[in-house]
C-alpha cells in the first residue's frame, strides 16, 4: 500500500521561476514520487511589490501545469490585501486538516516555491526507512541561508 506524501507550499506570483523550482523538483523525482499517494496544497498570494507583474490566475494556471496530473492539487486563494507568510502558513495547515489529509502514517513535506534544486539526492530511502516509525521531522537543505536544497 502506498503512503501519503503531502506537499505544503506558500507561493507568491513569481511567473516562470516556479518552472525552475517546483517544476524541476517534480521532473527530477517523478519516478520516486509515483511510489506515494501525492497531494500538493498551495496557498497563492499577491504581494504588493509583485502586483502588476503576474496575476494570481496566471500563477495558478502555471502551477496547475507544473504539478503533474497524478498529484491531487488544492489551491488556496484568499485575495488578502495584506498577505503574509504567517497567514499563508495557517491556510495550508488548515487545508491539511479540513481535507482530512493528516494521518499518523503520512509524510508532510514543506516545499518552498523559490528554493532551487541543486542536488539529485534520492530521499525516498530515507522516507521508507522511517515509514513505520514514530513521528519525525526532516529537512533537506544545502547552505540553508541561501534557501536551496
Amino acid at each position: 500500500m502506498k503512503s501519503d506524501l503531502i506537499f505544503l507550499t506558500t507561493a507568491t506570483t513569481r511567473g516562470e521561476l516556479h518552472n525552475q523550482t517546483i517544476g524541476l523538483f517534480y521532473k527530477t523525482f517523478e519516478s520516486q514520487l509515483k511510489l506515494f499517494n501525492l497531494t500538493h496544497i498551495v496557498n497563492i498570494d499577491l504581494p504588493i511589490k509583485l502586483r502588476g507583474k503576474f496575476t494570481i490566475n496566471e500563477t495558478r494556471e502555471l502551477l496547475n501545469q507544473i504539478i503533474p496530473n497524478y498529484v491531487k492539487k488544492i489551491f488556496i486563494i484568499k485575495n488578502d490585501e495584506n498577505p503574509s507568510f504567517t497567514k499563508a502558513y495557517k491556510n495550508v495547515i488548515r487545508a491539511l486538516y479540513d481535507n482530512n489529509l493528516y494521518k499518523d502514517n503520512c509524510f508532510i513535506w514543506w516545499l518552498e516555491d523559490d528554493w532551487k534544486l541543486i542536488s539529485r539526492f534520492n530521499f525516498i530511502p530515507l522516507l521508507k526507512l522511517v515509514e513505520d516509525s514514530t513521528p519525525f521531522a526532516m529537512s533537506l537543505t544545502d547552505n540553508a541561508p541561501l534557501c536551496s536544497f
